[in-house]
């Protein structure tokens, strides 16, 4: 009984290594720490193992989030609603990761992925969010906004970005919004 219970463990741990190892996505916490596999990448972009080693260099990643916002206006006459889209995007930091065995010359093992290693310069596209106060959007500023409401978030997620083309990576651990 204890052989069986013991060998049906270590399979099962077998699996779940074997799953974990061949895994091809990223992980991300709120401050854009995190990893991403090489795999990832090479999916994304369909590229066999010499174009990634090539390509590696060209490599940088990016961060999206879109969110909608309803701003509410007052004016002399009923208010009005607007619905205003707003998207930042945020490079985020990274470096290469490489296997940390050398071989016979000294040479450092293959690269594996990129550790990420936070967020920097962060861009907006889209509407800016108006402020409780300001004049109201669409109406050449007349009016005054009684409330900004943050009503949804849409699309967002990691991105690489090689060579004027973004592929969106498959997030596997956490997540974050700019």
């Amino acid at each position: 009984m204890f052989r069986k219970t013991v060998a049906v463990a270590a399979l099962g741990a077998g699996l779940l290594l074997a799953a974990a190892g061949s895994a091809s996505a990223y992980t991300m916490d709120a401050g854009g720490v995190g990893w991403v596999g090489k795999g990832e990448v090479q999916s994304a972009y369909g590229w066999n193992n010499k174009a990634m080693q090539d390509n590696v260099a060209g490599v940088t990643f990016a961060y999206d989030s879109t969110a909608t916002y309803e701003v509410v206006c007052e004016f002399d006459n009923p208010g009005g609603h607007h619905v205003i889209t707003n998207t930042k995007r945020s490079s985020v930091n990274a470096t290469v990761g490489s296997d940390s065995r050398t071989n016979s010359s000294g040479k450092q093992g293959p690269m594996t992925g990129w550790y990420l290693t936070g967020f920097g310069t962060v861009t907006s596209t889209g509407t800016n969010i108006p402020a409780v106060g300001d004049g109201c959007p669409g109406n050449s500023g007349l009016g005054a906004i009684t409330s900004v409401t943050q009503t949804g978030t849409g699309t967002g997620g990691l991105y690489a970005l090689w060579g004027g083309q973004s592929r969106l990576l498959t997030l596997t651990v956490a997540t974050t919004t700019l």
